[in-house]
């Protein structure tokens, strides 16, 4: 992988000593589990920690972070006019005959605010081979864009709908658009029984990764002068 420029602390203006108070604070914590810590300024390493057995070059899976990343793939399908906010579900999905008019009013700007209005079912996938179709099936409890509730099918379901508008999965719309140019070259994740990257969970990257991708947020979606996420959806994230 490319690596992230290196500096002092010291050069970007801040303490050594207090970066190494932080470190032996987090380790010396209980109830924290470190596997790495890597610390930016002004672009560059200024620190970084992999605490016995883990190395730099393991992969870690990033859990929920994965939805921010799935958040960026919407994003590059509205710039290239495939998907919109305002799209219901049925544009992408095939509804099952029993969804009912709220399952069929659900847009992507409500997945994307988990506002689905249906119930949250985290064992769903567990003992269900058939997501989508699990889900929609459900009767909502309120309407769509009215109530908020976390939710990871919700981003799921923006993966599969970025395979069906894009014809390629989330993944390897991401390697394409976003890891590559970022210089990730071993980048992991999940897929469903359906063939569909699981998008609210499962990513695999190195901590050195995952730092990139904060820095490319923090720099409006731009890397080494070139546009990667449009700035006004690294906005709408934010919000």
């Amino acid at each position: 992988q490319d690596l992230l420029p290196r500096s002092t602390p010291e050069a970007q203006g801040i303490s050594s000593a207090h970066i190494r108070e932080f470190m032996d604070t987090l380790m010396r914590d209980p109830r924290t589990e470190i596997h790495s810590c890597i610390v930016m300024r002004h672009g560059h390493v200024v620190a970084e920690m992999y605490p016995q057995p883990w190395r730099k070059d393991y992969r870690h899976t990033m859990y929920s972070v994965s939805k921010t990343f799935t958040s960026v793939a919407v994003g590059m399908c509205i710039q290239d006019s495939l998907i919109a906010l305002s799209d219901t579900i049925g544009k992408f999905i095939s509804m099952p005959a029993s969804a009912t008019r709220n399952v069929r009013a659900i847009t992507v700007r409500d997945l994307l605010t988990m506002q689905s209005g249906i119930p949250v079912d985290t064992k769903m996938r567990m003992h269900e081979t058939e997501w989508i179709k699990a889900y929609l099936h459900k009767k909502p409890t309120s309407l769509p864009g009215t109530r908020w509730a976390y939710d990871s099918i919700v981003t799921y379901l923006l993966s599969a709908i970025v395979q069906e508008a894009s014809d390629m999965s989330l993944m390897s719309l991401l390697q394409e658009r976003l890891f590559l140019p970022l210089g990730i070259s071993d980048a992991a994740w999940e897929e469903s029984p359906e063939g569909v990257t699981c998008g609210g969970w499962g990513l695999y990257i190195r901590p050195e990764a995952m730092a990139k991708f904060g820095q490319l947020l923090l720099n409006g979606g731009t890397w080494n002068g070139v546009s990667l996420i449009p700035r006004e959806w690294v906005g709408e994230m934010m919000k």
